[in-house]
C-alpha cells in the first residue's frame, strides 16, 4: 500500500516518545492504565493556530485551532480543526482548478516538565479530512459549505473524505500564568481518497507541516498540589535535620496551601515525606511499605482486599496509621484493623 512508507516516520515517533518519557519517570506522576494516576490538577485551554504544510506536494496555509482539557498539567484531550486559507491554491495536479481542504478529529498531547520554562509536547490528531476542487470563474464566496446558495459549483465539484493522523512534536514556552506560545513539526498521513477522479490526487494532505500558536486558558485550575519551591524556612529545616540527621536522599521540598511544610526524600532507598508547621514543629512522617509489613492485625482485616499502595503515617503523637489505596480511594486504619473515618 502507498502508506506503507510512512509507517517507519510514525513509528519512529512513537519510539522517541517513549524513551523520552522513560527517563524522565522518576519526575512525572503519570501512570499506567492499569495503574491510573491520581489527577491532582485540572486545567482548560484554547489553541489558535497556523500551519504551512503540503497539500498535493506544494505548500499551502492552514489556520484553525484546538480546545483542550488539561490534566495534572502534562496530559491534555480535545478537539481539533485547520483549513486552507488561500482560496487561488491551485498546485500544478489539480491546475487550472483551486483546491479547498479541511480536516480535524481527536486530539492528543503530551508534555514534558510543563512546569519548566521552556519544555517540549507530543501531539497527535486523528480524524477525517474532506477535499474539494472548483474552477476559479464558478467558486462562490464560501467553499466549505455545502448549501446551495453557498459553495463550490456542482458541475465541478467533487468532495471524497479520507481519514488523517498528524503526529508531531512541538517546543512551547511559558509566557504569562495563562498564555503560552509553541512552534513545530507535523507529519501528516492520510489515506486515499474514496473518489478515483484524477483532478484530486488521493493523498492530497500528506506531508510535513510547520506550525505555530498560542495557548490561552487556565492550565491549573483546581490543583490539590501544594506549591513548590525550594526554600523552607530555618526553623522548619533546622527541624527536618534532626529529625533525619542522616540518610536522607534527593529532598524536595513544597509549601502546602495551610502554610505547613512537606520534604520529600528518599530514605534508605524508601520513598518518604514528612510535613512541619510552620513554626518547626514536625507532624508527622509518611512511609511507603508493603503488605508484608502491615500489622498481623491488619493483614487479617484486608486479606481480601485488592490493595495498590500502602502509606505507614506516624504522628508526632507517637500513634501510627495506616492508608491504604484501594480501588483509588484512600482507606484509613489503626494498627488494630479498625478503619478511621475523617
Amino acid at each position: 500500500m502507498k502508506n506503507i512508507k510512512h509507517i517507519p516516520f510514525f513509528v519512529a515517533t512513537l519510539l522517541v516518545f517513549n524513551i523520552l518519557s522513560g527517563n524522565l519517570h522518576s519526575q512525572d506522576s503519570i501512570r499506567t492504565l492499569f495503574k491510573p494516576a491520581k489527577i491532582h490538577s485540572f486545567g482548560i485551554y484554547i489553541a489558535p493556530e497556523f500551519q504551512y504544510g503540503q497539500m498535493d506536494n506544494a505548500f499551502t496555509a492552514f489556520s484553525g485551532g484546538s480546545a483542550m482539557l488539561l490534566f495534572n498539567r502534562r496530559l491534555a484531550v480535545g478537539v481539533t480543526g485547520q483549513h486552507n486559507m488561500d482560496r487561488n491554491f491551485s498546485p500544478s495536479n489539480v491546475s487550472p482548478l483551486v483546491v479547498r481542504s479541511a480536516f480535524g478529529g481527536g486530539k492528543v498531547e503530551y508534555t514534558l516538565r510543563p512546569d519548566k520554562a521552556v519544555h517540549i509536547s507530543f501531539p497527535l490528531v486523528i480524524g477525517m479530512g474532506m477535499a474539494r476542487a472548483d474552477s476559479v470563474r464558478t467558486r462562490l464566496p464560501e467553499p466549505m459549505h455545502g448549501h446551495n446558495n453557498g459553495g463550490f459549483n456542482g458541475r465541478n465539484q467533487h468532495g471524497p473524505d479520507y481519514w488523517v493522523i498528524q503526529p508531531g512534536v512541538q517546543l512551547e514556552a511559558n509566557v504569562l500564568r495563562n498564555v503560552q506560545v509553541f512552534a513545530g513539526v507535523n507529519y501528516r498521513i492520510s489515506s486515499n481518497t474514496r473518489n478515483n477522479n484524477t483532478t484530486l490526487p488521493n493523498d492530497v494532505l500528506q506531508g510535513v507541516a510547520i506550525s505555530a500558536g498560542v495557548k490561552l486558558g487556565f492550565f491549573n485550575l483546581l490543583s490539590s498540589q501544594p506549591r513548590r519551591t525550594h526554600t523552607p524556612t530555618p526553623e522548619v529545616f533546622h527541624s527536618f535535620m534532626e529529625q533525619f540527621p542522616a540518610g536522607t536522599d534527593h529532598v524536595k521540598w513544597h509549601k502546602e496551601h495551610h502554610g505547613a511544610w512537606e520534604a520529600e526524600f528518599q530514605q534508605n532507598g524508601v520513598e518518604t515525606s514528612a510535613n512541619f508547621a510552620p513554626t518547626g514543629q514536625w507532624l508527622e512522617t509518611e512511609t511507603k511499605i508493603t503488605r508484608a509489613a502491615l500489622p498481623a492485625t491488619l493483614q487479617t482485616a484486608v486479606k481480601d482486599v485488592k490493595i495498590r499502595e500502602i502509606t505507614r503515617i506516624q504522628k508526632a503523637d507517637s500513634k501510627i496509621l495506616y492508608e491504604l489505596e484501594v480501588k483509588g480511594k484512600d482507606l484509613i486504619f489503626d494498627e488494630q484493623g479498625m478503619m478511621i473515618f475523617q
